[in-house]
């Protein structure tokens, strides 16, 4: 639930952001101003790097759950497999 949550605000975060900079944007490709073109490129990358931060974000979040899940189930398993503290 709370990666659907994140999903869905960086979701809107980003089409906020890339609405406002495409309607900067049109006019200046309209009217050519190449002047102001790398302030477009470099809001395009800002943008894209903030996108690929919350996304690798949320991997980290997906993989620390299973990761922690995964070492759980197996300390449970160890302690419920042997209940003798030094069997062998």
């Amino acid at each position: 639930m709370i990666v659907e949550i994140e999903l869905t605000l960086i979701s809107i975060i980003q089409g906020v952001a890339l609405t406002v900079l495409i309607e900067n944007a049109h006019g200046i490709v309209a009217e050519r101003q190449i002047l102001f073109w790398p302030y477009l490129f470099a809001g395009l990358l800002v943008i894209f790097v903030f996108w690929s931060r919350a996304v690798l974000h949320i991997i980290t979040v997906i993989l620390r759950r299973r990761f922690y899940r995964h070492r759980l189930d197996s300390l449970r398993l160890r302690s419920s497999s042997d209940p003798r503290p030094n069997a062998r």
